[in-house]
């Protein structure tokens, strides 16, 4: 019967995955644990006596997060949830390095954030169209070569058409929109 297939529609569904797990995993997995023997690790020679090599994990790399400050997304609650989210992202990666921008047709200033911060405060600008044709060139020109880049944004304006050659993911708060290119995970919203 019909029933059944609805039923079995409800209990086959692949669950989505939160936003925050989701990059967690991302940073995880661009990080790079190694094994280092010229350092022996002391605990494994004290516990269970045996010489075995000690792991350290390297950092991420540059990471940029452009904050979508168009019209559509330059309301106080809006910016308030994206600056929850780069929050988390600063907790959670952990960069070398953290690039914060925002823009609508073009990019705004951008801010380096020390790596002992524990808040990003960034006070966006823009208020216009969007556009994210400016993105990556801008990155360029300022010399910036990230090993990741987190675009928050509702999804709503003129996208570049060409991979920028690093990972790029697109926060999306508005669901059913995928960018062109990069990987779109949807943070809440609409």
């Amino acid at each position: 019967p019909a029933g059944v297939d609805m039923a079995m529609e409800k209990v086959t569904k692949v669950a989505a995955e939160k936003w925050f797990d989701h990059l967690q995993r991302f940073f995880q997995s661009m990080r790079m644990a190694e094994y280092d023997w010229m350092k022996t690790n002391r605990r494994m020679m004290m516990k269970h006596r045996l010489l075995a090599p000690t792991q350290y994990t390297e950092r991420l790399g540059p990471c940029v997060i452009f904050s979508d400050a168009s019209g559509s997304c330059y309301y106080g609650a809006v910016q308030a949830q994206f600056a929850t989210h780069m929050n988390a992202i600063l907790s959670e990666a952990q960069p070398s390095k953290l690039y914060v921008a925002h823009f609508d047709t073009i990019v705004h200033k951008m801010d380096e954030i020390d790596l002992g911060a524990y808040e990003v405060e960034s006070t966006p600008k823009g208020g216009g169209g969007t556009s994210f044709t400016d993105l990556f060139p801008y990155l360029e020109r300022e010399g910036i070569y990230p090993d990741v880049v987190i675009i928050l944004t509702d999804m709503y304006g003129t996208f570049p058409t060409e991979e920028p050659g690093y990972p790029v993911i697109w926060a999306s708060t508005t669901k059913g929109i995928v960018a062109p290119i990069g990987e779109t995970i949807y943070i809440g919203g609409e």
